[in-house]
């Protein structure tokens, strides 16, 4: 288990890639496909199984296209946060590859995050769900504060307190950390 983190774009958007169970996954590339190619060749990452998508919003989106271009893969995203780029969907609770889909409405309707439970410490890709210090994703673009709430206290908040809170912006955090906000 490897995770790259790599900040990308205006927004400083956290763009992911994971190697899990001999997969290397890009979870929200979300801007300069450039600084993501040469990341992946900086780190002798020849192949990619596919892309992975936290939430339809451009500053998580923005690189999809040229990356499946150049890589020859494809795109995934909750069902209910399709975007054009992408190629197949999930639901909440599928596994991909050892990455167990937790479906997080509330920044976006069909928001979510990758729980990797098999990591040591665990591990989430929180995409804009939750931030350090008890942020969460803006939810006035279509969002809504009480689900993201919910979401944070019912599906996060839950999970063992050792583990690692990746977000789509900014430093990592843990539960057990955020516990102390909720």
């Amino acid at each position: 288990m490897k995770i790259i983190q790599l900040e990308v774009g205006m927004l400083q958007t956290n763009v992911y890639i994971i190697n899990i169970n001999d997969c290397n996954i890009i979870i929200d590339p979300g801007a300069e496909p450039e600084k993501i190619l040469s990341e992946l060749k900086k780190n002798n990452i020849s192949e990619i199984k596919y892309i992975l998508l936290t939430h339809n919003h451009w500053d998580h989106t923005g690189a999809v296209i040229p990356l499946k271009n150049k890589l020859k893969i494809k795109c995934g995203s909750h069902t209910l946060d399709k975007v054009e780029c992408v190629d197949f969907l999930f639901n909440d609770e599928d596994v991909l590859d050892g990455l167990q889909v937790i479906h997080t409405p509330g920044h976006t309707t069909g928001g979510c995050c990758f729980f990797i439970p098999s990591a040591n410490p665990p591990i989430l890709i929180a995409g804009d769900t939750i931030f350090p210090e008890g942020g969460y994703g803006r939810t006035d673009f279509g969002g809504n504060e009480k689900d993201i709430k919910k979401s944070i206290k019912d599906k996060i908040l839950v999970l063992p307190l050792n583990t690692i809170i990746y977000p789509g912006h900014g430093e990592s955090t843990t539960v057990e950390q955020e516990k102390e906000y909720w």
